[in-house]
């Protein structure tokens, strides 16, 4: 059975999480950026958690919703994540699917 979750909504994470990598080093790159491999797949784990990790990099986000995932990749002035809150509109989903990345 397929998802519920549209496939443009997959692409537009993959380029979510790679935006994310972009823009949250302190200084840029050398060479372009460029990334290998993104990977997103829906969580349907039913915890209630979330997690993000920046780590040499890499970007890893888990049980993140689309809404949560959205405000990392546009902070607000000065660098600040954007509270969620701050986003309007979507569909039902934006704020209730979670996913990995």
């Amino acid at each position: 059975m397929r998802s519920a979750v549209p496939d443009a909504l997959v692409c537009f994470l993959c380029w979510v999480s790679c935006a994310v990598c972009v823009t949250a080093g302190q200084e840029p790159p050398a060479d372009p950026p460029a990334f290998e491999v993104a990977t997103v797949r829906e969580n349907r784990s039913g915890e209630t958690r979330s997690r993000i990790e920046l780590v040499n990099a890499r970007f890893n986000a888990t049980n993140m919703t689309l809404r949560e995932l959205v405000a990392i990749a546009y902070p607000a002035e000065g660098g600040a994540f954007r509270h969620a809150s701050e986003l309007v509109g979507g569909p039902g989903w934006f704020n209730s699917a979670r996913f990995d990345t």
